[in-house]
């Protein structure tokens, strides 16, 4: 199973069980599960509460859809996201509904939406991973999906299975540590590069 998360600071115990595991269990998910991860997102914050996110979801239980937006992978994610239990793929609407207007805050807020449902998800003992790796204009063109929404970001949701379900060459990738950036390398103070000093 993915290593553990050895924080620098404590952080909330549901952060830290969030990992990004290729190994999934072919399990399908409870459609109230689903339907609490998406609620979820849907209480996301976002500018003018525009909630710019759109989403394409297949359960593993519809066959067809489920095969279509995996076919929208990349081969080297589609091997292991064909595990899952959902496929998705998240949607940035990039105007104002109120106004017509260019939102710049957009995929910010996608993200933040994601975010939340990766958390619920976690709260409900499943496991989330989120992928660029994916063909847009196949998405744009199986979905139908209109100008204005973007595709951005593809992501599965399932149970986490044992590494040894993946082909050998994903295994050393699902085990490694998970390592972060240290918080003097990105956090500064009012002078970019300047680490902040809590004292």
């Amino acid at each position: 199973m993915t290593q553990p998360t050895r924080p620098d600071y404590p952080i909330a115990d549901l952060m830290l069980k969030r990992t990004s595991p290729r190994a999934f269990s072919p399990e399908p998910m409870a459609p109230a599960a689903l339907r609490q991860c998406l609620e979820a997102l849907r209480w996301a914050p976002s500018c003018f509460n525009a909630q710019p996110w759109r989403l394409l979801v297949a359960p593993r239980q519809d066959e067809a859809a489920f095969a279509a937006l995996t076919g929208c992978l990349v081969e080297g994610n589609r091997i292991w996201a064909a595990q899952a239990s959902v496929i998705g793929v998240a949607l940035a609407v990039s105007h104002f509904e109120h106004n017509g207007k260019p939102n710049a805050w957009a995929q910010h807020d996608v993200g933040l939406g994601l975010a939340q449902l990766n958390l619920q998800a976690v709260a409900l003992g499943y496991a989330t991973h989120l992928m660029g790796g994916f063909d847009k204009n196949a998405v744009r063109a199986l979905a139908n999906v209109p100008e204005g929404a973007e595709p951005l970001v593809a992501f599965v949701i399932g149970k986490e299975a044992d590494p040894s379900v993946l082909p050998e060459s994903l295994r050393d990738k699902e085990c490694a540590p998970r390592t972060r950036k240290a918080q003097a390398d990105w956090v500064f103070s009012t002078h970019y590069g300047t680490p902040l000093n809590l004292g």
